[in-house]
């Protein structure tokens, strides 16, 4: 019985050392998207008004991503468009389908472009944007969804690379506040090195920020201008704006749908 006990004793303090060192490793790891997720998610946020990223919508949406495990760029596109139809450069609106240029819905949503009005002040990448799509427009001055889906069907390359371009310059402003890094890990013997984001202590506390923001969404209704714009990359349904939300989500799942069927096409040929 002695014996017994014994080994149950030895038994439970190698354990005990076997899960301290298990801890350590795991506390010391670098701070990737995996351990990012896990450890934003502890405990309890509170609802926060505050736009997360301090305001930069692309950097937000870049966090967002990594947070929800997804590569869609549909909320920002989503968040884009809602921006220029707020600011008058663009018009959500239905109408009715173009005849030899459109098919589909007898009305559709659609974006017309207001030649009068300035577009806002964009990055780069959100520029280049907006000028595919006005390009795409045509003397009409306007897409609409099934237009928009042969567009994006027939220059997919180009428009892959506009939404990479987004992306990137997410990634690039997250550096340059400081919420994360790029790490080159070597390669050895056959294997290849590779690059890895590492997320420090601010990347955690944006990455709450995100999450309270959303919570904030859960709680509010109605919201407009900034707060709307942010609340689309969270997920969140309750802006004032139905219809305008509605129109640019169909454009915006359109234009990427365009985009997906031209790589599948030439991947067939």
């Amino acid at each position: 019985m002695r014996d017994f006990l014994m080994i149950l004793a030895v038994n439970g303090v190698l354990a005990f050392l076997l899960a301290g060192i298990i801890f350590l490793i795991v506390s010391r790891s670098p701070m990737r998207a995996v351990k990012l997720r896990r450890t934003v998610r502890r405990g309890t946020v509170r609802a926060s008004g505050e736009l997360p990223c301090g305001g930069r919508l692309l950097a937000a949406a870049e966090l967002q991503r990594t947070l929800d495990e997804s590569d869609s760029a549909a909320p920002l596109l989503t968040a884009l468009l809602l921006r220029w139809h707020a600011c008058g450069a663009v018009a959500l609106t239905d109408g009715a389908k173009k005849e030899l240029k459109s098919f589909g819905e007898a009305v559709q949503p659609q974006m017309d472009f207001i030649p009068e009005v300035e577009p806002p002040r964009m990055e780069s990448a959100e520029a280049l944007l907006w000028q595919t799509l006005r390009a795409w427009a045509g003397e009409d001055e306007s897409l609409q969804k099934n237009e928009l889906y042969n567009a994006a069907r027939a220059a997919h390359t180009e428009l892959r690379g506009r939404i990479d371009h987004l992306k990137g310059a997410g990634r690039h402003t997250l550096r340059e506040m400081g919420v994360s890094h790029v790490e080159e890990k070597p390669g050895k013997l056959i294997f290849a090195g590779e690059k890895r984001e590492i997320y420090s202590p601010k990347g955690v506390r944006a990455a709450r920020g995100l999450l309270a923001y959303r919570k904030f969404c859960e709680e509010s209704h109605d919201l407009t201008g900034e707060q709307a714009l942010f609340a689309v990359l969270v997920g969140s349904d309750h802006l004032r704006d139905q219809a305008a939300l509605a129109r640019a989500r169909a454009l915006a799942e359109a234009c990427l749908a365009g985009a997906a069927a031209g790589e599948r096409a030439v991947k067939t040929e």
